[in-house]
């Protein structure tokens, strides 16, 4: 079987990073976040494109396509691995996806539509194994270890017998790692960089928290004069003065009563304070004694300045963290396309050339292919489902009025298809000359509608086109012009069209200043 392995060890800062991870909500968060977005991404074969700015293409059929289906028969299968593998990439810097034969795993482990029950981890001849054979996991770094020897031990299970030691040769193990700018071989993570950040974090957390317990660790001592309170000397059950005035019984009232209420947050004595009695001289009148540390608002403030710092070391918007920005909701930073391509898209493509690289080509190449042949497919992604862009609808119908974008272009920015255009009634000329009368009411009754029609008719077709004639026809209100040499007895003011000049998709200006004016009889 074909395998592709590099030599990794555990180093103590990934160890440290799990365990902030275990102990900082803000950071699971921030890693549950992005590997979840990730998971949304469409994985598929592709081949690649002759041009290196286009993705490539979608092969939905043949060895290739079925090699990736192998690894997850269904996307959801796809996006539990990726989803897996982006929580290790952001934490730990690296994880493994492996395949193991079924007749290697436990019987616990084992798929339920296995045809041999019987079979064990024992039977370990893999020659020769189909690769809809294997189980696919995403381990972490602490799953995978080397056992001696070229041997490795793969922990799928907390029991002993869950626990797999074989050859590399005889499962895949896909390893998927950020590389370190200094040392390529090494892994890398945000998670890294931001330890002592973390580090502080907890201990901040834990100092407020240890306060908030010094406040609930009872309600006080309420200190009572004997003279006051005689009647607590004497014993409940016989009715004789209590002689026995050890300090261990105030000492086991004491803790009783700082205890119960940090075990029981309910219990009504971390409210009621503990009542002791003490000689008159020593205390003149009634006194309260508290426990409680007042809160440290430095720490607070010191808490908040951690977690600032901690958003703006990740790889991730910082507004996820601090809750600022334009954006009314911290979801609305993950539809955007910059921060797609910014946090998204890195470490998927750090898992497709993985697999692509260690699983993809070395399979197609045992099935014969030439070198050049296999490595015309990859491993790619699809975020465009998980893209939303800008809203351009409203630039888009401006643009549309004026002309200067087609129908075609307005339904696209407006999120409408091809099959949601209208039926054509009207001839584009007739568009045309509608939309020019519409600007220019003035064209109606000069040049006249017949006369425009046939001008944008020979513009179309590409005619010469000569200039109409002028016309001496009245207008269609049947109200006549006034002569300039007549001087009539009543005269409106003069009314004259705006002038506006339409220019339409024939880039003719139709100016409006020729207009007559009316006059009134």
């Amino acid at each position: 079987m074909s395998t592709t392995t590099r030599s990794t060890s555990t180093r103590g800062w990934q160890e440290d990073a799990w365990e902030m991870y275990d102990l900082v909500g803000e950071e699971r968060f921030l890693a549950a976040t992005l590997a979840s977005r990730m998971s949304q991404a469409r994985l598929y074969v592709g081949k690649v494109s002759e041009d290196p700015t286009e993705p490539p293409e979608a092969v939905d059929k043949g060895p290739m396509a079925e090699a990736l289906g192998a690894i997850g028969p269904s996307q959801s299968g796809l996006a539990q691995m990726v989803q897996r593998l982006g929580v290790n990439l952001f934490v730990a810097g690296e994880g493994w996806l492996g395949g193991v034969p079924s007749t290697m795993l436990p019987a616990s482990l084992r798929p339920a539509f296995s045809l041999d029950p019987q079979a064990g981890p024992e039977e370990k001849e893999t020659s020769g194994t189909d690769l809809q054979d294997l189980s696919w996991r995403v381990l972490s770094i602490s799953e995978v270890s080397l056992s001696g020897g070229n041997d490795i031990l793969l922990r799928l299970g907390p029991n002993e017998e869950e626990q797999i030691r074989c050859s590399p040769d005889n499962v895949f193990l896909i390893r998927v790692w950020r590389p370190h700018p200094r040392r390529w071989w090494e892994a890398d993570s945000p998670t890294r960089s931001s330890l002592a950040v973390l580090r502080e974090l907890v201990g901040l957390t834990m100092h407020i928290s240890a306060q908030v317990d010094s406040r609930l660790a009872g309600a006080g001592l309420l200190i009572v004069p004997q003279s006051a309170q005689r009647a607590m000397s004497l014993a409940q059950d016989s009715g004789e003065a209590v002689q026995d005035d050890s300090a261990d019984h105030f000492t086991e009232a004491l803790m009783e009563a700082m205890l119960t209420p940090i075990n029981d947050r309910a219990n009504a004595s971390a409210l009621v304070p503990l009542v002791v009695t003490v000689p008159d001289e020593v205390t003149g009148s009634f006194n309260y004694l508290t426990f409680a540390k007042p809160l440290d608002t430095e720490a607070r403030n010191l808490r908040d300045e951690a977690i600032r710092r901690l958003a703006l070391g990740q790889d991730a918007p910082p507004e996820l963290l601090l809750g600022t920005g334009g954006l009314n909701h911290w979801g609305a930073w993950l539809i955007r396309e910059d921060v797609v391509s910014t946090h998204i898209e890195p470490p998927l493509a750090l898992i497709c050339d993985a697999i692509t690289t260690q699983y993809l080509w070395p399979v197609l190449l045992d099935l014969g292919m030439t070198e050049d042949e296999a490595h015309s497919y990859v491993v790619w992604y699809d975020v465009s489902e998980m893209v939303m862009r800008p809203n351009r609808s409203q630039d888009a119908i401006v643009l549309h009025e004026r002309g200067v974008i087609s129908d075609e272009a307005l339904r696209d920015a407006t999120g409408f298809s091809e099959a949601d255009a209208p039926e054509v009634t009207t001839s584009p000329v007739d568009e045309i000359l509608l939309r020019m009368v519409e600007a220019n009411p003035a064209l109606v009754y000069k040049p006249g509608v017949n006369a425009l029609r046939e001008q944008l008719t020979a513009i179309a077709e590409g005619a010469p086109v000569d200039p109409p004639p002028r016309s001496t026809a009245p207008p269609a209100s049947g109200i006549a012009p006034t002569p300039p040499s007549a001087s009539p007895s009543v005269t409106a003011p003069a009314v004259r069209m705006p002038t506006t000049a339409v220019k339409g998709p024939v880039g003719l200006p139709v100016d409006d200043r020729t207009a007559p004016d009316l006059t009134k009889p």
